[in-house]
């Protein structure tokens, strides 16, 4: 009998050695069919995250443009490097005087956080304020970005204490309201040649331009962020003159953090917010250096985070909004596995976009429970996707999915990502 079972067992294996060859082969000419299919280039790797061993690898190795994938290699950077809390400040106290530096920090007053702790410290004390930026050594804008895209609300400025997000509210309703308001006297109307435009600002100043707008129009603009425009604006919201001076930032000083972690790690991921993104590298280069500076924060990344990748990374900024960068599918598996050895997958789960329920995967990759949560990364001609799969045999696996240089719309792509992932879903 033991013979018997001994045979039975062995051919049970080989059955289900081969039908795994079998997904796996189909998986692989389906993702061969669509990139033939759309002449563009493709990647995809599957990685079996209990066996710990890649299941598939299609050009695999091959560099594709991450787009907000970056972002995935920002909350790696941030989650191996600061602390619970995000620091806002720092600042001394010299007798009936605060001086304080900005960290990077994009939390205050920005859209609709709550978070108060900074407003709160600057207007409770009884010292007169000073504003020192000489630890801010970095562009307002990043490497390789498109500058026509200067007056839209998904490439802002970087600053090393934003305010408001580095944004204008606008908003019509009988009348024009802006936020900050300081900002009100420096909106025109015009009557453009265009029946269809809006809102506009000059490319080198801070002069925006308003026309056509119906009620309930809402929308938010970058503003050219600068020294003299920050303290105008503290001051008129804290309604105290705030000082400018220029003073290294001291060994000797004193930091205030301002909200958890997680929260700005969520506000990046499930929207896929380009300016929290941008900012969190700095916070991290000032967490590792006296310097805002995304390069520092890069470099210390790549020698100290992101080691023994299968392929070496071209990282430039946080956001992805660089065609500079360049990943590749393996090494994106890779970073999520180092993610993970971080954080475990469900306080991840909770500050990432999920398949049919919120942010970038709200209307994709429907199902009843979601089976995907990851990011997305689009640039014209470019839509990626990354992150865990659950499929339907109570397995977890890790996936990259990256389409690069395709023509046309991205909605096609996106059919076919759907269509291959639900038959990961459903087969493996």
């Amino acid at each position: 009998m033991n013979a018997i079972y001994k045979t039975f067992y062995f051919c049970l294996f080989l059955v289900l050695l081969g039908c795994s060859s079998v997904k796996v082969k189909h998986l692989q000419k389906e993702l061969e069919m669509v990139g033939q299919t759309y002449h563009h280039h493709l990647g995809f790797v599957l990685y079996d995250l209990e066996e710990d061993k890649m299941v598939v690898s299609v050009n695999g190795d091959k560099y594709f443009t991450p787009a907000s994938n970056a972002k995935v290699l920002t909350l790696a950077t941030a989650l191996s490097t600061l602390s619970d809390s995000i620091p806002s400040l720092h600042y001394v106290k010299n007798q009936d005087s605060l001086i304080f530096w900005g960290t990077g920090d994009p939390s205050f007053l920005f859209l609709d956080s709550v978070d108060r702790t900074t407003w709160n410290f600057l207007d409770g004390g009884a010292e007169k304020l000073y504003y020192a930026s000489n630890n801010f050594q970095d562009e307002p804008f990043g490497a390789g970005w498109a500058w026509d895209d200067y007056p839209f609300n998904f490439q802002v400025e970087k600053s090393a204490l934003p305010i408001y997000g580095n944004r204008a509210a606008v908003r019509w309703n009988k009348n024009l309201a802006v936020l900050p308001s300081i900002l009100s006297q420096r909106f025109t109307e015009f009557k453009p040649l265009e029946p269809q435009a809006k809102l506009s600002r000059a490319y080198h100043s801070n002069n925006f331009y308003y026309a056509n707008l119906n009620p309930g129009f809402t929308r938010h603009i970058p503003f050219i962020n600068s020294d003299s425009l920050l303290v105008s604006m503290l001051g008129d919201t804290l309604k105290s003159p705030i000082g400018l001076i220029s003073k290294t930032l001291p060994t000797e000083r004193n930091t205030l953090y301002s909200l958890p972690s997680d929260s700005l790690y969520k506000w990046m991921m499930v929207p896929s917010d380009n300016f929290i993104a941008e900012q969190l590298l700095l916070v991290v280069a000032g967490a590792v250096s006296d310097t805002l500076q995304t390069a520092i924060a890069i470099n210390y990344a790549k020698k100290h985070v992101f080691l023994g990748l299968p392929q070496p990374i071209k990282w430039v900024d946080g956001s992805g909004l660089s065609r500079y960068n360049l990943v590749t599918p393996e090494s994106m598996v890779a970073i999520w596995r180092m993610i993970l050895d971080i954080k475990e997958i469900e306080k991840l789960k909770a500050i990432l976009p999920a398949g049919g329920r919120n942010g970038t995967l709200k209307n994709w990759y429907l199902n009843n429970e979601p089976y995907i949560y990851g990011k997305t990364g689009t640039l014209s001609n470019n839509h990626n996707l990354s992150g865990i799969i659950l499929t339907d045999k109570s397995k977890t696996y890790l996936f990259a999915f990256m389409n690069n240089h395709y023509l046309g719309s991205s909605s096609n792509i996106k059919k076919e990502m759907e269509r291959i992932l639900w038959y990961v879903k459903s087969n493996f």
